[in-house]
């Protein structure tokens, strides 16, 4: 009856085969549900970003850059001044039927605030839900 059931010689040893099975699948699993995203946002030029302890990442998106003096959309400079509005919102409405969902605009932090709250006005015109404000993190 002993020599059916022999003992190993260290019964303390570990079975490293379902280990690295294990660890194998689980590093398979991670590589395909980990998001490589990462978007690198240029700022433009003559525009300082206010600061926020913020840490919502920034995904692919469109920028508005507004400053004093112009405001930018996808490298297309228009005038601040309120007479471009109308060409702002055919644009952003253009930018939409591109299937574009998130706009972040990029607001000098000298800016009174009434400037951009009509840019944001005109953004939900064009049918965007919820533009974003650009912020450096703390």
């Amino acid at each position: 009856m002993r020599r059916l059931y022999k003992r190993k010689d260290n019964p303390n040893e570990l079975n490293l085969t379902s280990l690295m099975d294990m660890f194998t699948i689980l590093l398979f699993f991670f590589l395909t549900t980990y998001s490589f995203e990462g978007v690198l946002m240029k700022i433009e030029e003559g525009i300082e970003l206010p600061v926020s302890k913020s840490r919502l990442p920034v995904a692919e998106k469109y920028y508005m850059a507004i400053s004093m003096d112009k405001v930018t959309i996808d490298g297309i400079v228009y005038n601040s001044n309120g007479r471009d509005d109308v060409l702002i919102l055919s644009h952003l409405k253009e930018l939409k039927k591109r299937g574009a969902n998130f706009i972040i605009i990029q607001a000098d932090r000298s800016l009174p605030f009434y400037k951009i709250r009509n840019y944001i006005r005109i953004i939900v015109q064009a049918g965007f839900s919820k533009p974003f404000l650009a912020v450096l993190p703390e």
